[in-house]
């Protein structure tokens, strides 16, 4: 995003992105974070506008009023509930007007305990791509959807002893839970649904003491995407890109305090798709190059596919992992 133009159009999409709704058809609004991941990618200001004139076109429903007020701090009663969400993001945008986002975002996050799983980790995304754009808005909308879709997970997880490593914590939950299964659809149902069986928390072992813990969340989510080609499993993969982004834009937090929740969180997501023993994972010989991959990629009208390849392009650029590069190309090769 050097290019002042690419810089200019991301932003004045962005600003005009505040015109659409938090959701649509039952899911979020992806148009922010497609065009932030697009612009990183290297698209063009017109292939920006395109993609934000599909998403007008085909996807996005119009901005609903703010009909109540919320002072700031005094969100208790608003927390969990999606219909609050043009309410908070009216006190969000005042605040970040008057504190700065940094300021704004270390006072909003460490206002609840943690909990990066509210919306299927969608907001915590948000989050994340708004701080990598600038854009303060967007850092806003972060925030407002992180509170109205806040995952509040039970006392008394994590009791047990830490697992060696995190690919060994879900094994360990896949000999206890493998094949678990809930008759809802949506990903935030069926969190709920794991955090109400109590044979999770029976099972659940604590967070991996490890320095590389976030890496090796990484790895853990990319193996089980690859393996099971879930959509709660694509969203665990751009979930851990999106706290390490939080983590190094805001130096100081407090990533140590954090690292439970995010585990116990992964953890849900995992059972959630029913726990599946992990397998060794085979790789093919060689993939098409990283060049191809992102002309590919710019052209796409598929928001989870876009933000996948953002991700593993990323990750790829940071660890040099091959694993990456063949999920993001073949993503891209089974998109429509």
């Amino acid at each position: 995003m050097n290019a002042p133009s690419r810089h200019t159009e991301l932003h004045a999409l962005l600003d005009a992105n505040h015109e659409f709704s938090l959701m649509h058809s039952d899911t979020t609004n992806h148009c922010p974070m497609a065009l932030t991941a697009l612009a990183e990618m290297g698209a063009e200001p017109h292939q920006l506008r395109t993609f934000f004139d599909f998403w007008e076109s085909e996807r996005a429903e119009p901005a609903e009023p703010v009909e109540y007020d919320i002072g700031w701090r005094r969100w208790d009663a608003a927390v969990g509930r999606l219909d609050a969400f043009p309410a908070l993001l009216r006190v969000m945008e005042q605040r970040v007007a008057a504190r700065g986002v940094d300021e704004t975002v270390r006072e909003v996050l460490g206002s609840l305990p943690f909990s990066p799983g509210g919306g299927a980790f969608h907001p915590l995304i948000r989050l994340a791509f708004a701080l990598r754009a600038g854009h303060a808005g967007e850092a806003a909308a972060g925030l407002a959807y992180y509170l109205c879709a806040y995952l509040r997970l039970p006392t008394g997880l994590d009791a047990q002893a830490p697992a060696a490593s995190a690919e060994a914590g879900l094994e360990q939950l896949s000999r206890a839970l493998a094949g678990w299964n809930s008759p809802d659809y949506w990903i935030h149902d069926r969190f709920d649904a794991v955090l109400a069986d109590p044979r999770f928390a029976a099972a659940l072992p604590g967070a991996p003491q490890t320095p590389d813990w976030l890496d090796e969340l990484a790895r853990a989510a990319l193996r089980v995407y690859w393996q099971t080609d879930n959509f709660t499993a694509l969203h665990m993969v751009t979930a851990t890109l999106a706290l390490r982004d939080v983590l190094e834009h805001l130096p100081g937090l407090a990533a140590e305090d954090w690292h439970p929740a995010l585990w116990r969180t992964f953890c849900v997501a995992y059972v959630s798709i029913g726990a599946p023993a992990l397998e060794a994972a085979e790789l093919p010989d060689a993939q098409p190059a990283w060049p191809l991959l992102l002309q590919r990629v710019l052209k796409l009208r598929n928001e989870h596919v876009i933000k996948l390849v953002y991700a593993c392009h990323r990750e790829f650029q940071r660890s040099g992992d091959v694993f990456y590069h063949a999920a993001a190309a073949r993503a891209l090769w089974d998109a429509v």
